[in-house]
């Protein structure tokens, strides 16, 4: 059994904390910026920190999002020399993180940063659909509009729009959105066929609504070796929440015209042509709302230094049921042998045989046996009854004396 378990033992590798301080120059947690929580409105017009905001209102309304070379537009578009939407799966689904860019793979640390988690799925709604004025009303909803309209929004659970001053906003925050898709008239009929809530086929325009919710988190990873790992998330506070969902969704906070809609179109349009079915539709376009979102934030996010670096620690696995094995046939072995020696102890204080066998098998009993053969075949238990100085009555006196052959010997007087 013991060469089986050392044959089944395997050598892997576990990122621990490495000891000492942290790099100073491993930024590559992300943080939102300070200036981004003042009280006052105006506080937050800070141009040192390179953001322009629309008459100093707040980082809600920024005007650098529009900016063709805006940090925003680059990383939505996967150009950015600083920041990455990275996608991590989830039990609870997917988890988009903003990551850094520059991170070596070669790279092992823990960092701090902020995610968000959309799910979304093909709305059940009751919508009245009249194709004659390509127009649409969803009551239930509170959406209507128009075949013209791309994509319209709606926030039931929000009493829109919220203040830029102290949004309140929910997290997480449930939002539902019409969307009118151009494309290929056979396409659409194969994901209308593949549903039976609010799928429109109107020719080469495909009209669908989808229900979402979409969550804000603080997130804590593990980067090693090219691959990310979320260690801990919780979700964000509401000032967080809205300082990242807002930019994106038009009319939620008073002055927000939405960013990223032509993002937003092009991947759903991307969705609908390829994807087989309806809700997966709604699954890759809850993707893009988190790339969408968390690109917003790059212009109003600061690298900071990781938590910790991790380093790799060898460890040996042992299978579970050959150490089990092991550890019960030892405590066996240990039974068997307390056993034993017990025994051994009982049979040598009780049974008179033992006690003379062992009495006479020891070097006092072979000098017994030399000196005293008077009592060497009388019955013993303790080893003083081997010799006949033990009767106070009879004392006998051994001496040295040389032999006849030159030697020294033993004799008895």
């Amino acid at each position: 059994m013991d060469v089986a378990l050392h044959a089944s033992v395997e050598s892997t590798q576990v990122q621990l904390p490495k000891d000492g301080s942290v790099n100073a120059d491993d930024l590559w947690s992300r943080s939102l910026a300070p200036i981004c929580f003042k009280a006052d409105p105006s506080e937050a017009d800070d141009r040192g920190f390179g953001v322009a905001f629309n008459n100093g209102r707040s980082c809600h309304d920024r005007l650098d999002l529009d900016w063709d070379d805006s940090e925003a537009q680059q990383t939505v578009t996967n150009s950015s020399g600083l920041n990455r939407v990275v996608a991590v799966g989830q039990k609870q689904g997917v988890l988009a993180i903003i990551a850094d860019q520059n991170a070596q793979t070669s790279s092992s640390y823990v960092a701090s940063t902020f995610g968000v988690r959309t799910s979304c799925h093909v709305s059940r709604a009751d919508c009245d659909i009249n194709i004659a004025e390509s127009t649409y009303t969803c009551p239930e909803l509170q959406l209507e509009g128009q075949f013209s309209q791309p994509l319209n929004w709606s926030y039931l659970d929000t009493n829109y729009p919220l203040s830029y001053a102290d949004p309140e906003m929910p997290n997480p925050l449930s939002w539902s959105v019409a969307a009118v898709v151009n494309g290929d008239a056979e396409t659409h009929e194969a994901l209308v066929s593949t549903s039976d809530a609010a799928v429109v086929n109107n020719g080469n325009k495909l009209f669908i609504v989808v229900d979402c919710s979409s969550s804000v988190h603080n997130v804590d990873y593990s980067y090693v070796q090219g691959d990310f790992k979320i260690m801990m998330d919780s979700l964000a506070n509401a000032s967080t929440t809205s300082l990242v969902l807002a930019p994106v969704f038009p009319r939620l906070v008073e002055g927000s015209a939405g960013w990223g809609k032509k993002v937003l179109l092009s991947g759903l349009t991307a969705a609908v042509a390829t994807e087989p079915s309806a809700q997966m539709v709604a699954d890759s376009f809850a993707g893009v709302v988190n790339r969408v979102a968390l690109s917003a934030t790059t212009g109003i996010v600061s690298p900071s230094p990781v938590k910790y670096q991790l380093v790799a620690t060898a460890y040996t696995l042992v299978p579970k049921a050959a150490a089990i094995i092991v550890v019960c046939l030892s405590h066996i072995y240990v039974i068997i042998g307390i056993a034993l020696t017990g025994s051994a102890v009982y049979f040598c204080q009780k049974d008179p045989d033992v006690m003379d066998v062992q009495s006479r098998l020891s070097i006092m009993g072979l000098t017994a046996q030399a000196f005293e053969p008077r009592a060497s075949g009388h019955p013993a238990t303790r080893m003083r009854d081997l010799f006949k100085y033990s009767d106070i009555h009879e004392e006998r006196i051994v001496r040295v004396k040389r032999t006849e052959r030159g030697g020294w010997s033993w004799e008895a007087l």
